[in-house]
């Protein structure tokens, strides 16, 4: 059974007020004596005592700040993420309160708990929010505002691109240019890679999948091994991957001219050359304004709202439509 501040109460004899005033380091705790904040701290330990980061939130009022998790602040794709949400938040007034987990599982309960204990008001999560996280159940209960971002989620708001409509004119563009066979690149687990498959299928395209695209590492590998075999289709789920092979290509194969299709999501000059007959466009800014849209809706009426899910089609472009790609910028980042 969970202890609860009642508990603690009851083991030192004192009001539940008191210790809560204690526990939240309320100003008005300095007027605890310091035997009795001593027998308090002796019982949260004996007891087992674990606060409720989220209820500590909630009862803090609040704070016109917004949590936001991501995984890696050096990826490109997290920075823009980053940039964009900063800027919305700024215009409603509010502050951002950024943590990183490096990819790390045993690190999102530190950012959560981090986050919670600051007080946010809402959080805007985009890294995987497993339900064998201790906050989970508590967040479910507790209705606390969370958006999910880049990724469905069965119990709490989110928002996520739909790639099946754009990955599936994608194969039909390589269709039209006579593949037979394609050299797919992805990282483990991605969604678009799972439709590359099964639409090449329905088309008769054999696809012929790379190793695991994770580190640098696997970058370089890849580039080797297409260089060596030089296959006329390829499809990148990756667009940083794309602009790196496209430049390995320029350098060490200028005359191996394969037909690429990328899944676009940075700002990158790859989509200038011309071996890129595609783009499957990602959904970019709307992640962050329809997202922090949900979220201002959950913040504004915690009483009354209720899961929302936004699904941002995706659209497949050919060359001739570049004109239409969403773009940030042109930023400068290493690739390498």
């Amino acid at each position: 059974m969970k202890v609860t501040i009642r508990d603690i109460a009851r083991r030192v004899q004192v009001s539940k007020t008191l210790v809560s005033l204690y526990l939240n380091r309320h100003p008005l705790s300095s007027k605890i004596s310091r035997e009795t904040k001593k027998r308090i701290d002796e019982a949260v330990r004996e007891l087992g005592y674990r606060p409720s980061f989220a209820a500590r939130a909630l009862a803090k009022g609040r704070t016109g700040t917004v949590g936001m998790i991501i995984g890696n602040i050096r990826d490109p794709f997290s920075y823009y993420l980053v940039d964009l949400a900063m800027r919305e938040i700024e215009r409603s007034h509010r502050r951002l309160l950024l943590m990183v987990t490096e990819w790390k599982r045993e690190n999102r309960l530190r950012c959560l708990e981090s986050l919670l204990d600051n007080g946010v008001d809402g959080l805007f999560c985009c890294v995987e929010l497993p339900n064998d996280n201790p906050f989970y159940e508590e967040f479910r209960q507790r209705r606390f505002p969370i958006v999910s971002v880049n990724r469905f989620h069965p119990d709490f708001s989110c928002v996520y691109n739909d790639f099946s409509g754009a990955v599936a004119d994608a194969l039909s563009c390589c269709a039209e240019h006579g593949a037979k066979s394609l050299d797919l690149i992805s990282g483990k687990g991605n969604t678009v890679a799972g439709l590359v498959k099964e639409h090449a299928e329905r088309l008769g395209i054999r696809v012929r999948c790379s190793r695991n695209l994770v580190t640098d590492s696997d970058l370089e590998s890849i580039c080797k091994t297409v260089l060596r075999r030089r296959p006329p289709f390829l499809f990148l789920t990756n667009c940083r991957a794309a602009r790196v092979l496209v430049r390995e290509i320029r350098e060490f194969a200028e005359g191996y001219f394969p037909n690429i299709i990328t899944v676009y999501t940075l700002p990158s000059d790859v989509i200038d050359d011309s071996r890129i007959i595609g783009a499957v466009q990602y959904r970019f800014s709307p992640l962050v304004t329809e997202g922090l849209a949900l979220l201002n809706n959950q913040m504004e009426h915690p009483e009354t709202f209720s899961r929302e899910e936004c699904v941002l089609p995706a659209r497949f472009l050919r060359r001739e439509q570049f004109g239409e790609l969403e773009t940030l910028g042109r930023y400068n980042f290493r690739i390498s």
